[in-house]
């Protein structure tokens, strides 16, 4: 009983690792992680209050903290 109890247990989160880890970027689309940054930001709280200019301020954040997405993605509100 106990060794499988701890089988399990190094496959569960042996799978878990391989789960969490970060797919390299996608070399026929190079803007994909920048649109998952910024889509990222539009999902954040601070979109949620009316009168937030979410697309203006997302870009710009997009643009300030990933320079490889300015002009080659159209992240361009720096």
């Amino acid at each position: 009983m106990k060794f499988s109890a701890i089988f399990t247990s190094i496959v569960t989160v042996l799978s878990a690792t391989v789960y969490a880890q970060t797919e390299p970027p996608d070399p026929t689309d190079p803007c994909k992680t920048c649109d998952d940054k910024f889509i990222s930001c539009k999902n954040s709280w601070g979109c949620w209050v009316p009168g937030s200019n979410c697309d203006y301020s997302c870009n710009r954040d997009v643009c300030a903290n990933y320079p490889e997405c300015n002009h080659k993605c159209g992240y361009n509100e720096c």
